[in-house]
């Protein structure tokens, strides 16, 4: 019974996570705002009190400048051919659902999938479990590759 609940929880925040922007709306949370320019320094970037949906050009931003910065890849294994931003690890979602990230709960978190709803469910349970700062890709690696990033 526990696990079919467990279950239930999770295709619920799958689904409600696909749709990422009526997903931000009923929980007030609020994608940052684009990036016109680059900024010159890591407090010019926008910064998660809890979760934040980030841009793919934002999340570079991050990446080259957050220091400390884990990016988190959900996707399986399989989907990883299509290409994964460098530095990236691969963990599984359901241990990342289930509390099971080894990591320091001040630990700035970057959580990638292929699309973003993946990776949203995946960043809002991080926050449940205790982490403080938690990025979104939106639009996950899909959007990466549309913005024209590099992948590996």
């Amino acid at each position: 019974m526990r696990y079919a609940v467990v279950v239930l929880c999770f295709a619920f925040l799958s689904l409600a996570a696909c749709s990422q922007g009526e997903a931000e709306n009923r929980t007030g949370q609020q994608a940052a705002p684009p990036v016109a320019a680059a900024p010159t320094s890591a407090a010019a970037l926008p910064k998660a009190n809890g979760f934040l949906t980030v841009t793919p050009p934002e999340a570079m931003q991050l990446i080259n400048a957050r220091q400390g910065l884990v990016m988190i890849d959900v996707r399986s294994p399989q989907e990883l051919s299509e290409g994964v931003i460098k530095g990236s690890h691969n963990v599984p979602l359901w241990p990342v659902m289930q509390g099971q990230l080894n990591l320091p709960k001040d630990t700035p978190l970057l959580v990638i999938c292929a699309v973003g709803g993946r990776s949203y469910a995946a960043g809002q349970a991080l926050v449940r479990w205790g982490f403080k700062e938690v990025y979104n890709l939106k639009g996950g690696i899909d959007g990466w590759k549309r913005a024209g990033l590099p992948l590996q």
